[in-house]
């Protein structure tokens, strides 16, 4: 299986997907069966000439046929070459057919869709992450932190930080280093300072303030 994955690795990078194509079919006919190593070439080959319809078809064959741990890995490979709405698309179908995805799933949608600069979509997934009984993690709050901080939507930032308090989440000092960048963009909001106390990871207040104080000539 290792020699034919490699070798299918290879026309996919080549370009020659029609031929990378033959010889997984090959690979199942002599009863080789493919693994995720060997999806992920082709879902790569098919992103990198843009070929989204091959890339649709090769997550339904995978999604029909029962391989869905197989399947959902490929958006990771999809969010990597920007094929953030073909991903989304595909996601729903999952969720129509009762499968609903993981967390690590949704981080990589949520990821992808900030890189892109679509961070309300971003947003979106992380409320219907919620209402699905999807727990999100420090690295979904730190994912939408960034893309609201990114994206210059302060209010969205101030918004965020006040759910991880009502959620009592713990935050990291990825987290803090997003507000910093903030607040030296937009020094108005301030207020983000005043939640820290309740935040689990109250020493790093003593940072902010620190970093805050001279530089911006904040007043209390």
């Amino acid at each position: 299986m290792v020699t034919f994955t490699m070798l299918i690795d290879t026309l996919c990078k080549e370009g020659k997907l029609i031929e990378a194509q033959k010889l997984l079919e090959v690979m199942i006919q002599r009863g080789i069966f493919p693994d995720s190593c060997t999806y992920n070439s082709l879902m790569e080959g098919f992103c990198m000439v843009d070929d989204l319809n091959s890339a649709r078809d090769l997550f339904l064959k995978l999604f029909q046929t029962g391989k869905v741990d197989d399947a959902k890995k490929l958006f990771g490979v999809m969010k990597t070459y920007g094929k953030v709405e073909i991903a989304w698309e595909l996601l729903k179908k999952l969720s129509q057919e009762g499968l609903e995805p993981n967390v690590v799933t949704c981080n990589i949608m949520i990821n992808g869709f900030c890189k892109v600069g679509q961070v309300d979509k971003a947003n979106i997934l992380f409320e219907k992450m919620e209402e699905n009984g999807c727990t999100p993690n420090i690295i979904t709050y730190n994912t939408l932190l960034h893309g609201f901080c990114q994206s210059i939507k302060s209010e969205e930032v101030v918004n965020h930080l006040h759910k991880t308090v009502q959620r009592d989440v713990s935050l990291d000092t990825i987290s803090c280093t997003i507000v910093v960048d903030m607040l030296c963009k937009d020094e108005k909001y301030r207020e983000c300072l005043d939640l820290f106390p309740r935040f689990p990871v109250q020493k790093h207040q003593i940072d902010i303030e620190c970093s805050f104080e001279s530089p911006l000539n904040f007043q209390a």
